[in-house]
């Protein structure tokens, strides 16, 4: 697990070299500040806004792992209940296309995955 703040050139490459990796926008806030904080995949889209370029740490601290479980372990450890998978791009998808859940399971298709720029 890698942690990036102020470092955009890091984080862009660490990206690039694990895009099947994950990444935690930890904002810290809390209450409705806390919804912000969300795990992606390395590719989503939400994380490779043209407009955040130059600043995609500055706003917000990432943590990424290529474990999807140590990463998940260390945000609740952290987080407690104030995050959130991101809705576009699934992390908890799983290959088999199936995402169990407390409430049942869908079969998904796989999300979409832009290219990093």
């Amino acid at each position: 697990m890698i942690h990036f703040f102020q470092d955009d050139e890091g984080y862009t490459a660490w990206c690039k070299e694990n895009d099947g990796g994950f990444v935690f926008n930890w904002f810290r806030g809390s209450g409705a500040q806390g919804r912000m904080n969300k795990i992606h995949r390395a590719d989503c889209r939400h994380l490779w806004n043209r407009s955040d370029q130059g600043r995609r740490t500055s706003t917000y601290a990432k943590v990424c792992s290529n474990s999807f479980t140590e990463l998940t372990d260390f945000v609740a450890d952290e987080r407690g209940f104030s995050w959130s998978y991101c809705a576009t791009c699934n992390p908890n998808y799983e290959e088999n296309h199936v995402v169990v859940t407390d409430v049942g399971y869908w079969n998904l298709q796989k999300p979409f995955t832009p290219r990093i720029h």
